[in-house]
C-alpha cells in the first residue's frame, strides 16, 4: 500500500510540473502573438556568430524595447529590429519585467530592457583568409 501512495504522489508531481510548464508555454505565446521580434547578433565569422530571436515590447519611440527572454548577450551585440529592417548598437541592457494577460490573470515576469544605441551601418568587406577588410 505504502508503494502506491509513492507512486501517486510521483505522478500527480509529474502532473503538477507538466502544468506548469504548459502555462509558462501559453504565456510566452501570448506575449509573442502581441508584440513584434526581433534578433541580436554577435560574432564575425560564418561559424562563430551567436543570435537569438525573441519578440519585446516596443518602446521604439523612446529608444528602447522590453525583451521577453531568457537568453544571455550583453551591450556588445547588434540589434535587429525585424520590422524595418535596421540594425543598432545596444548602448546598456538592464533588469525588467513584463506583464502578460492570460485566461483574465495577469502573470508578471522577468526581462531585459534594451537601450538603443546609434545605428549601425552596413559596409561592406572582403573575406580574406579568416579576416574581414572594409571594401573600398
Amino acid at each position: 500500500m505504502a508503494e502506491d501512495g509513492k507512486i501517486k504522489g510521483f505522478f500527480k508531481n509529474i502532473g503538477k510540473k507538466i502544468d506548469e510548464a504548459t502555462l509558462e508555454s501559453n504565456i510566452r505565446s501570448k506575449f509573442n502573438s502581441n508584440n513584434p521580434s526581433f534578433g541580436v547578433f554577435s560574432g564575425a565569422k560564418t561559424f562563430d556568430c551567436t543570435s537569438y530571436g525573441f519578440h519585446a515590447e516596443d518602446h521604439l519611440a523612446d529608444g528602447y524595447i522590453i525583451a521577453f527572454t531568457n537568453d544571455e548577450f550583453d551591450d556588445k551585440f547588434l540589434l535587429e529590429i525585424d520590422s524595418n529592417n535596421k540594425v543598432y548598437y545596444i548602448a546598456s541592457i538592464e533588469e525588467a519585467k513584463v506583464s502578460v494577460e492570460y485566461n483574465d490573470t495577469f502573470y508578471e515576469r522577468d526581462a531585459k530592457k534594451i537601450v538603443l544605441g546609434e545605428e549601425a551601418k552596413k559596409v561592406d568587406v572582403i573575406k580574406v583568409g579568416d579576416n574581414y577588410y572594409l571594401k573600398k
